[in-house]
């Protein structure tokens, strides 16, 4: 399948809907909604929702494109200083689509401890399924739950990156 692209500039420049977008220079917005460009970076603007329900992306945007296939679909991708994005509108999230190592998707329960209890939840990030891991007031400290993994090469890998969720609600740096 061929993919055509459309580069989408940065609105340096900001809204400007005075003169027909044919001859305004590509760097200002006609239509544009919900995000502002600050410190070189996209940000939800003031007084509107975010772009995409797991916002911030990590590192610093580059580009937006849309991308359009044969069928008409049109599919936004965010290039970052670390990451490709890819945005799936029916979820409302940015994909990870760049080059990375998955060492477990987390749809099946993981291996528990005691006074633990591990299941699988439909409160997904990705995919169907999570791991849901709940910790019993009894328990101490050490490992709560383990996860067999496939053997993976990881040593050009600089970081790794993890999706957790906590359902106690905690104060920044927690």
């Amino acid at each position: 399948m061929r993919i055509i692209t459309q580069p989408i500039y940065s609105p340096t420049l900001g809204l400007d809907d005075r003169i027909a977008s044919t001859m305004k220079n590509v760097r200002a917005a006609e239509k544009i909604t919900n995000f502002r460009i600050a410190n070189g970076e996209i940000r939800k603007d003031w007084g509107y929702v975010t772009y995409g329900s797991n916002q911030p992306l990590l590192g610093t945007s580059c580009s937006l494109s849309v991308y359009r296939e044969y069928n008409s679909t049109l599919t936004p991708h965010c290039l970052t200083s670390k990451y490709i994005y890819e945005y799936e509108t029916a979820s409302d999230r940015w994909n990870v689509v760049g080059r990375g190592t998955l060492l477990d998707n987390c749809e099946d329960a993981w291996d528990a401890a005691a006074n633990v209890i591990c299941d699988v939840s439909t409160d997904e990030k990705r995919g169907a399924n999570s791991a849901s891991i709940a910790i019993a007031a009894a328990f101490g400290t050490g490992l709560a739950a383990d996860e067999d993994i496939s053997a993976s090469d990881v040593t050009d890998d600089t970081y790794l990156h993890f999706w957790i969720k906590s359902n106690i609600a905690t104060a920044a740096g927690d």
